[in-house]
């Protein structure tokens, strides 16, 4: 705004670049602030010579778009490469639209609530705009000081973007879509005191601007400012615990619970913690198995518990996908249907079957090779254990509290863990050596 230095552009124009490349709602920056700066420079020497800085503006908002352009056509350009789908985190069966189909959809509220929901979003997020936006703008102005332009422009422009698309049905009703708010307030806050000296540059440009010098603030304006960031971070607080605001975040504060109570908002925070937990946990388990390189979870399917839709699913994924290796199914019905399939198709002995299952249910297909291997608890000694366990309580050697141990006959020695769980440990695996000694 002040430098017209060539060097600010091009590092304004990497940092957003890299900005994409983490989050794809950059692009909405990355626009705005071409916009802006090609506004800025077309104006340097005034509206009657704007004519003459046209082709400057050009060149500049080159220089910080090009970056950002260059890295959405190598991401776009890998993605095709990789997946066969330019871009894939859009589109792709992991992509926004799929797992807003797969949910129900997104916004479904009115177009008044929706709208409403946003800006309660970004209001709890940034409470000082409230007061230090105006503030900020007013002081900006008598300044004549541009740079109060960049941090609207920029993050203004990401929580446009999140907000239309949220208001349109294009995405979910996250908190956390609207965190730009939060440095948003941040630097608007320190917008109110007056800039001292001049920004440093490697080499100032030819239509480079000195700054004005004004007073600093006083110090009950920065006592005041202080009191009301503060103000501003317990209300950001509040609302992470709002369920109607926060669907995602609240639930963290019941990993704090000591005393677990069953409410109901109780209830649902856990089953969301819970979600993550078995995420992490999958991913843990694919990693443990020594994957050949190059492997890829390339789908999740939902056979909603329901035979013939388990089965339709595993054939239209092996025909998306005719090079799979092998599907997962973790429970009872889906396992059976998708091995039903793979055993009358070209498929069988090419795709491995697994998952949880019943020896009943699946000895048909161990036998004739479809599945090598599946899991599911042992009831045998799930019995076994609770026997022992409840002895144990009633003998007096344990009272269930966490870190209890005690022994549990030709099972070996167990330890009661937190909510006075006793977990059996690893599912029993059935395969063709051991399926006919069981009957359920």
């Amino acid at each position: 705004m002040h430098t017209d230095d060539v060097h600010d552009l091009v590092f304004a124009g990497i940092s957003l670049a890299l900005a994409y490349l983490t989050r794809y709602d950059a692009v909405a920056a990355i626009a705005a602030t071409t916009f802006l700066v090609a506004g800025v420079t077309v104006m340097r020497q005034g509206r009657a010579k704007w004519r003459t800085m046209r082709r400057r503006a050009l060149l500049d908002a080159v220089l910080v778009a090009g970056p950002g352009f260059s890295a959405f056509v190598v991401w776009t350009a890998t993605s095709w490469l990789i997946t066969g789908e330019a871009l894939a985190q859009l589109s792709s069966n992991y992509g926004n639209a799929a797992i807003l189909e797969q949910s129900g959809g997104g916004a479904t509220g009115t177009l008044l609530g929706n709208t409403a929901f946003v800006v309660t979003a970004i209001v709890v997020l940034g409470p000082t705009l409230l007061i230090a936006g105006p503030v900020a703008a007013v002081l900006a102005h008598r300044r004549r000081d541009l740079e109060f332009l960049v941090a609207p422009v920029m993050f203004g422009s990401v929580l446009a973007f999140q907000a239309f698309s949220y208001i349109t049905g294009s995405t979910f009703g996250f908190l956390r879509f609207y965190i730009c708010a939060i440095p948003l307030a941040a630097i608007v806050v320190v917008q109110i005191f007056a800039p001292q000296g001049n920004p440093e540059t490697r080499r100032t440009g030819k239509f480079h601007r000195s700054r004005s010098e004004h007073a600093t603030a006083k110090t009950g304006v920065s006592a005041a400012l202080v009191a009301l960031s503060v103000g501003g971070m317990m209300v950001t607080g509040w609302a992470m615990l709002q369920p109607s605001l926060s669907a995602q975040q609240y639930a963290l504060r019941y990993l704090f619970d000591e005393n677990p109570s069953a409410d109901a908002d109780a209830l649902a925070a856990r089953r969301i913690i819970d979600s993550f937990s078995t995420e992490r946990e999958l991913a843990a388990y694919l990693d443990s198995q020594n994957l050949p390189e190059g492997s890829i979870l390339v789908d999740t399917v939902y056979g909603d518990d329901d035979d013939q839709t388990s089965f339709d699913k595993t054939a239209a994924l092996l025909q998306s996908h005719p090079d799979l290796k092998g599907i997962i199914s973790p429970t009872t019905v889906g396992i059976a249907a998708a091995a039903r399939y793979v055993s009358t198709s070209q498929y069988k002995g090419e795709v491995a079957v697994t998952g949880l299952g019943t020896p009943n249910q699946m000895r048909e297909y161990v036998e004739d090779g479809t599945v090598a291997e599946f899991a599911l608890w042992n009831p045998g000694d799930l019995g076994y254990l609770a026997a022992y366990a409840a002895a144990a309580i009633a003998g007096g050697d344990i009272e269930g509290e966490e870190g209890d141990t005690f022994e549990a006959g030709k099972l070996g020695e167990y330890t009661v863990g937190e909510n006075s769980v006793v977990l059996l440990g690893e599912p029993f695996r059935f395969n063709a050596d051991n399926i006919g000694d069981f009957d359920f």
